[in-house]
């Protein structure tokens, strides 16, 4: 594929030549991520579709619609998202400094609106016809004639400024920096012009032809080549020049800022290089263009309806087997997704997961899910069967320390009708099909006996979850309530106002206790060493399942991601690239987290030091559920078989 010529001037990406050249025919929709202190990623709805360019400044994000109607947004301190009428229609062009944005008419005038401290927005009488580009660096403006000569304003007494003879003919292209300047030439050549302290004006003979477009950041420039390879040059500080070997060709278009480089590659992906932990991509699929801005990153993707990748499949479950339905899809995001059971929408099941919980008989039927997006185009799956079968409901227990645990008889009453069990350190919980709890184990043993085994009246009815920690009990009510009890010497039993109501999902751990809302946020009390219970912003939205180990904290994203937070002592909270998408399903243990994914694979890390971490062949496929111990790990396998390692003492 032909590399499409693109300019970046300093913090813009446009689409073809320069700034300011007629754009790609092709538009989109924006997407931004990065900080967004200025509300610079919060893309309005105006800018969701048929946006043909855009342009990114420090604290601001500017589109060019395919009507030649501009929107901006973010800082509008320095007005430079506030877009004045002569500039509302008739565009073709858009690029965007620190604190200014450019635009370029129809007619070949320049508007230029924002912060004007140096002179930036002051558009000299040469720059009020006949352009054909426009460029933005940190504080000063360019513009190219239709002579092909290169006018620059802004930035008072900056070399960037002092436009070499060279770039006064034969110009298509500019990008400033913060004190330098680079044209493109007809013949692929580059100009380059101002301040020298890093090198970012010395071309390198490689840059000198066969160039097609050029971006600028604050002291380094970047160039790209006719051949889909990109050439940078300047200051290296934080790797932002050295180009990684995926830029190296399929390159169709560049971006620079502050210290960090942008490449779009020909099949949609983006590469980042530099100092760039906002700059990594969120989109990759169907990427137009992309923008660095200083502290965010903006790409347009073409607008594209919903079309379901994975969808979800049949399942034949017995009553108290936690269920869930997934669905992928793929097309511009964001994505609205809404479950139904035999046709009838489900009240909140709005996420890519429709999760279940323990299955009950009432819960059968056929499922569907529709996806939808702002083009307002829907796709609904085919109707999938969910099966539940009676379940026995005998639990069997294994493992403990003698007495203190698991070894202690199951009770008479808990060898029948049985939905869902749950382990803590030393006892037990059951929950029975008519919504009551069993508990049994310590009575006055090692710790002594801080009453988890003894259910409160408050938890004999209505109860749908359970969850065992290490001397405390905690149920989840029909009402969406959180009932505990048992040790609460550190406040793990102390169930918050905000778990109080409105709760969907529990799990308790050692001396912490975890609560998911019916919002996707996570509410958490107890013990907060490490930060446990210190809920990060990712968590307090859009999460779908919950873990709680033994000092740290899970949470299951409806993207299929996972988060952690708390004790990383031995990595339990770093979560793999592997787990950071298609996840289905997630566990803690003691040191160790377990995640399933949508494909039936697992994927563990933390804690090795019995092996819980290396998953046997058995166990790599077919996976249904998961189950993270103190030292050990267990799955239930599609064929009804259980496979543990780890920590086994018998």
């Amino acid at each position: 594929m032909k590399p499409i010529a693109v300019n970046f001037c300093f913090l813009v990406l446009l689409c073809l030549w320069a700034a300011a050249v007629p754009v790609r025919a092709a538009s989109g929709s924006v997407v931004a991520w990065g900080i967004n202190e200025f509300g610079q990623t919060q893309v309005p709805e105006a800018a969701r579709s048929d946006v043909k360019a855009i342009a990114a400044g420090a604290r601001h994000t500017v589109a060019l619609k395919t009507d030649g109607a501009i929107v901006a947004w973010g800082d509008r301190f320095s007005g430079a998202a506030s877009v004045p009428p002569e500039a509302q229609s008739g565009m073709t062009a858009i690029a965007a400094g620190e604190l200014h944005t450019v635009a370029l008419k129809a007619d070949g005038s320049v508007v230029a609106w924002g912060n004007n401290q140096q002179g930036q927005t002051t558009v000299p009488a040469e720059a009020l016809s006949g352009v054909t580009a426009i460029g933005a660096g940190w504080s000063h403006t360019l513009a190219v004639k239709a002579d092909g000569g290169v006018v620059a304003w802004g930035s008072r007494f900056s070399p960037a400024l002092n436009v070499p003879s060279s770039a006064q003919s034969e110009v298509k292209a500019v990008a400033g920096g913060v004190s330098h300047s680079l044209a493109l030439k007809a013949d692929g050549s580059v100009v380059a012009w101002g301040d020298n302290s890093s090198g970012q004006t010395t071309v390198p003979s490689t840059a000198q032809s066969g160039v097609t477009a050029i971006a600028a950041g604050h002291f380094h420039s970047v160039a790209l080549k006719i051949d889909g390879s990109v050439v940078a040059w300047g200051n290296n500080g934080i790797g932002q020049t050295s180009v990684p070997v995926e830029a190296q060709s399929g390159v169709i278009a560049i971006s620079a800022i502050v210290n960090y480089s942008i490449a779009l590659k020909d099949d949609g992906t983006v590469v980042v290089w530099g100092a760039a932990d906002f700059g990594k991509p969120t989109v990759r699929e169907g990427v137009l263009a992309v923008a660095a801005g200083a502290n965010h990153t903006v790409a347009l993707v073409a607008s594209l309806p919903p079309t379901i990748t994975v969808p979800p499949v049949s399942q034949e479950v017995a009553v108290g087997q936690r269920t869930r339905f997934a669905v992928v899809a793929t097309g511009t995001p964001p994505f609205s997704y809404q479950w139904r059971q035999d046709g009838i929408e489900i009240g909140g099941a709005t996420n890519a997961i429709l999760d279940l919980g323990p299955a009950v008989t009432n819960q059968a039927g056929m499922y569907s899910v529709a996806v939808s997006n702002f083009l307002g185009r829907a796709v609904d799956v085919s109707p999938v069967t969910l099966t539940v079968n009676p379940a026995f409901g005998l639990v069997l227990t294994w493992g403990g320390i003698g007495a203190l645990g698991a070894d202690t008889p199951v009770p008479t009453a808990a060898l029948s009708g049985v939905t869902a069990v749950s382990a803590g350190q030393f006892h037990v919980m059951a929950l029975k099909i008519d919504g009551s709890v069993l508990a049994w184990g310590v009575t006055n043993g090692l710790f002594g006996d801080s009453g988890q085994a003894r259910v409160p009246a408050t938890a004999q009815s209505n109860v749908v979850a359970i969850s065992a920690g290490g001397n405390h009990s905690v149920a989840l009510k029909s009402d969406g309530s959180v009932v505990a009890w048992g040790d609460n010497s550190i406040g793990q039993t102390r169930v918050p106002v905000a778990a109080r109501s409105g709760v969907t999902a529990i799990s308790a751990g050692l001396i912490h206790t975890l609560a998911l809302k019916s919002t996707g946020e996570v509410v958490a009390w107890g013990e907060n060493d490490s930060g446990k219970t210190l809920v990060p912003p990712a968590a307090k939205s859009g999460v779908i399942a919950i873990a709680a180990g033994s000092s740290h904290s899970v949470a299951l994203k409806s993207d299929g991601s996972v988060i952690a937070w708390g004790n990383n002592a031995f990595g339990q909270i770093a979560v793999p690239a592997l787990a950071l998408s298609g996840v289905q399903a997630i566990s803690a243990g003691g040191g160790h987290t377990v995640a399933l994914k949508q494909d039936g694979s697992i994927v563990v890390w933390g804690d090795n030091r019995e092996k819980q971490r290396i998953v046997p062949p058995i166990a790599q496929t077919g996976v249904q559920a998961i189950a993270a111990g103190a030292l050990h790990t267990v799955v239930l396998k599609v064929d009804g078989s259980v496979v543990v390692w780890g920590g086994i003492s018998r």
